[in-house]
């Protein structure tokens, strides 16, 4: 996302690109109209609307979908147009040449520099500025904040808060947000001072993945004779797990399978757990490596060795689990894949551990998924509130104080110091802090958002 985030930087300074020009203008920049929710407003200037908006994730590439692909660009696009004027051109730069990637890079860069902000302390401003940007600069003083802090010289960017793109998909993306206009039972808007009460309900842990592997019929080269299918495509991190016993006297595992990954970038994994799906261990033969490209994700160079490249056949595979015999464990067949080329991907047929067989790949009834095994849980959430006048000479932001529980309660005075009681418009930015970038596939984490008493949607 930070590659992606620099090469449309990029437009801008080399002026082949004003990211404030709004949908009215022909010149208009489709990535940040289409982050900000107006690319699908029809104008002049935009004859052929297209769907998306701001629930995006910054860090998660498509979490929205291949539709949504130009609001994945916008998201990274007004971050780094965000740092850019908040830390100039030399952080950029480094930046850029920085071999850590992503929120650690970030992390990093903002320590050695001493900005007295984290990553995620910038990742919260900059969800909020995107809503408060063009008000701000049109003069609008600021209560909660600091006016600065909350505003990108190029940008005079504003949230379209009346698209479902706002919030539409169940739950907060990760490191992105959902952007929530509080509203009645009837649906109608709120100002602030029409509300009373706000409750936030965060989850705790993700919600269960089933089983994505599937039971491949007449699976190629292997006619007649089903097996257990990983499935083809991007961005997978897909396990079938079960609990076996390993035999003290023959403690072995074998099994027929074929595989065709992109060498090096994506891969099998052949596991085992101790400790209930905690922690896994990646098993070795002659036919697994532990050499990956470079570049490859983090989560293939976590679990190496495996299964890359192309088997060229079905073949059989053993491998020895003298380490584990008498013990029962979690056997698990893991297929992990980035976001470039998908090659047709694994199949697995007659598992045996020692002399009794696991399965013949006709079903997957006492497999598990990860998730199945032990849920995830969520890292955090971050609530701001923010509010403004239709007159545009006041705006308010303020960040609920979530409890261990991850809940959060607003009313009386604490409500009024918060929105005040003149604002026409008031939303809440529900955002899914999620720090090591390495829960695949994307999921978002569900919440509960209540305004005297009505849910919102969102959640």
């Amino acid at each position: 996302w930070v590659n992606e985030g620099l090469s449309d930087w990029a437009q801008t300074i080399t002026d082949y690109v004003d990211p404030s020009l709004p949908i009215t203008n022909q010149d208009f920049d489709s990535h940040v109209q289409c982050f900000l929710g107006y690319l699908g407003r029809e104008t002049a200037a935009n004859p052929n609307p297209r769907q998306g908006g701001p629930e995006n994730s910054l860090t998660a590439w498509e979490d929205q979908g291949s539709d949504e692909i130009l609001c994945d660009y916008g998201a990274v696009y007004t971050m780094m147009e965000y740092l850019a004027d908040h830390y100039g051109p030399g952080f950029m730069r480094m930046l850029h040449r920085d071999n850590t990637n992503g929120l650690r890079s970030l992390e990093k860069l903002l320590e050695n520099r001493s900005a007295g902000v984290t990553a995620a302390d910038t990742l919260h401003r900059w969800a909020a500025m995107v809503a408060l940007d063009e008000v701000l600069g049109e003069g609008a003083a600021l209560n909660g904040g600091e006016a600065a802090d909350y505003q990108t010289d190029t940008l005079a960017a504003s949230i379209n808060f009346n698209t479902r793109h706002s919030y539409s998909k169940a739950g907060a993306p990760p490191n992105g947000s959902d952007y929530v206009r509080l509203r009645d039972d009837a649906g109608d808007y709120l100002g602030a001072d029409a509300i009373s009460q706000i409750k936030f309900n965060g989850a705790s842990k993700l919600a269960f993945r089933p089983v994505e592997w599937k039971v491949d019929r007449k699976p190629p080269h292997h006619e007649g004779n089903p097996a257990l299918y990983s499935g083809s495509g991007p961005n997978f991190d897909r396990a079938i797990i079960r609990r076996v016993t390993v035999p003290e006297g023959t403690p072995k595992l074998t099994f027929r399978t074929k595989w065709n990954t992109e060498e090096g970038w994506d891969f099998g994994f052949v596991q085992v757990s101790t400790d209930n799906g905690k922690t896994y261990q990646s098993l070795r033969n002659k036919d697994t490596t532990k050499t990956a490209d470079p570049g490859t994700i983090s989560i293939v160079k976590q679990n190496l060795p495996g299964f890359t490249g192309n088997s060229k056949g079905w073949k059989t595979e053993r491998f020895n689990l003298a380490a584990f015999a008498g013990q029962k464990v979690l056997l698990s067949f893991r297929y992990v894949t980035d976001s470039g080329v998908d090659l047709p991907g694994w199949w697995i047929d007659k598992v045996k551990v020692g002399r009794k067989s696991i399965s013949q790949g006709k079903a997957l009834a006492e497999w598990r998924s990860m998730t199945e095994v032990r849920q995830i849980r969520v890292g955090g959430f971050t609530v701001q509130l923010v509010a403004y006048t239709n007159a545009g000479d006041e705006a308010w932001i303020h960040e609920l104080p979530l409890d261990a529980s991850l809940d959060a309660s607003l009313s009386g005075g604490g409500l009024i110091g918060a929105i005040g009681g003149s604002a026409e418009k008031v939303a809440a930015i529900v955002t899914y802090d999620e720090p090591t970038e390495e829960i695949t596939p994307t999921q978002y984490a569900p919440y509960r958002l209540k305004v005297n008493g009505v849910l919102q949607p969102g959640g």
